[in-house]
């Protein structure tokens, strides 16, 4: 009867505690905090190190590992055991370098490819989700579509103009231009992948100079009336060429003018997508993905426009891919200046209660919860609203005050520059 008694007691007891242990497995440990107070720690521990705090600096490093990496542990080891091991033999030499007492210079080295580790963790331990996947996806599509169609249209200017001078036989020329400067163009990919994955402890300073020179390059091929002034001045250069080919009978020159025009856009298109693997980092099958469509969409548009004559709707295209480049220069300013942030070339101050909770939408979004990472996003983001303001308002009130008669819309100028 007493062991009847006890086992309904205990029976009771499990069905009371069920609910509770069914809510602790709803709710998983705070990974993402585990991963942010090691970096704090290992961050910490360098900067004691570097004042001579060496008791404290082994201390730091050593909570950094024993209280909050080994509660990852559990979870990543599935995931990436051989990664997981790398980390373990890293915090080991971390530590070891504090203990001896190594300068300053090694002991951040260590710290940086553990703080490198923790982005991987970070990204082991989620999922990418659709939000991340579909704004990846969309812009390596947009962008190999609109640099591939740009200098689609400029080499069917030049085999136009062939045909119109009955010059059909140099066409050739210009078709080993085009080899030459996409081979020049893989060429170029291949040499920046390899720098930046032998770039070491400045790994980090070449990602913020890719970041910040995209934005640049964005910024530039947005404005589309600085844009058309600069398609004129192409005509104007690629007709004097042409021309000076065919009188002269020199085929190399012609395909020099291809190889100009279309290396051209495969040198912004190296650039954006270097930046795009980088902020892409765990799934890059999307950029993959996006840049595959978009070439697929890029050679059926080419060959309507080239062989059937049809017209691209240039007022929808623009608006697109302006809107397209605004993001992406916003998101990859914001994105470098982080990046900054990690090597200590710029300050970092937090904003509390500020954040995105998927680590893989946040460097896409390159939305950091740091002032000086919005303030710059926020920045640049003005620059573009006046910009706009200025291309599509002040300027043309300005050419109606003086007479010049009213001004086109900002579409319809870039529309005649492609006709």
């Amino acid at each position: 009867m007493n062991r009847t008694r006890v086992l309904v007691a205990l029976a009771v007891l499990a069905l009371l505690l069920l609910p509770t242990g069914f809510a602790a497995a709803a709710s998983p440990p705070d990974y993402r905090g585990e991963i942010q107070r090691a970096r704090e720690l290992v961050v910490e521990a360098i900067e004691a190190h570097r004042q001579g705090d060496f008791s404290r600096a082994y201390d730091l490093a050593q909570s950094a590992y024993l209280d909050h990496y080994e509660v990852l542990e559990i979870p990543l080891r599935p995931r990436d055991a051989t990664h997981v091991f790398e980390m373990e033999v890293l915090f080991s030499d971390f530590r070891g370098a504090i203990q001896r007492r190594d300068p300053v210079a090694i002991v951040e080295s260590y710290g940086q490819r553990i703080l490198r580790g923790l982005d991987t963790d970070e990204r082991l331990l989620y999922e990418p989700g659709p939000e991340a996947t579909g704004i990846i996806l969309t812009t390596s599509f947009v962008i190999i579509f609109r640099e591939g169609l740009e200098a689609a249209v400029l080499v069917g200017i030049i085999l136009g103009y062939l045909e119109s001078s009955r010059q059909a036989k140099l066409r050739r020329y210009v078709y080993y231009g085009v080899v030459a400067a996409v081979g020049g163009s893989l060429l170029m990919w291949g040499v920046a992948s390899y720098l930046i994955s032998v770039s070491g402890l400045q790994r980090e300073l070449v990602e913020a100079i890719v970041n910040i020179l995209a934005v640049v390059v964005l910024f530039h091929v947005s404005f589309w009336v600085v844009r058309r002034i600069e398609w004129k001045r192409w005509m104007e250069f690629m007709r004097a060429k042409v021309w000076y080919a065919i009188s002269s009978g020199a085929g190399a020159s012609l395909t020099a003018v291809a190889f100009v025009v279309v290396f051209r856009e495969g040198f912004e298109t190296v650039l954006f997508y270097q930046a795009i693997v980088l902020a892409a980092s765990g799934f890059e099958w999307a950029v993959v993905a996006g840049f595959a469509a978009g070439t697929i969409a890029l050679l059926v548009v080419s060959l309507a426009i080239l062989r059937f004559g049809a017209k691209l709707p240039t007022k929808l295209f623009m608006v697109v891919t302006v809107a397209i480049s605004c993001f992406l220069s916003v998101a990859l300013i914001g994105r470098g200046v982080r990046v900054l942030q990690k090597i200590d070339y710029v300050p970092l101050t937090r904003m509390d209660g500020v954040g995105v909770p998927n680590p893989f939408l946040q460097d896409v979004l390159g939305f950091y919860p740091t002032w000086e990472t919005v303030l710059a996003q926020v920045a640049l983001l003005m620059v573009y609203i006046l910009g706009l303001l200025f291309v599509v308002v002040i300027r043309p009130a300005a050419h109606r005050a003086e007479g010049v008669g009213k001004a086109q819309p900002i579409a319809a100028q870039a529309g005649d520059a492609d006709e």
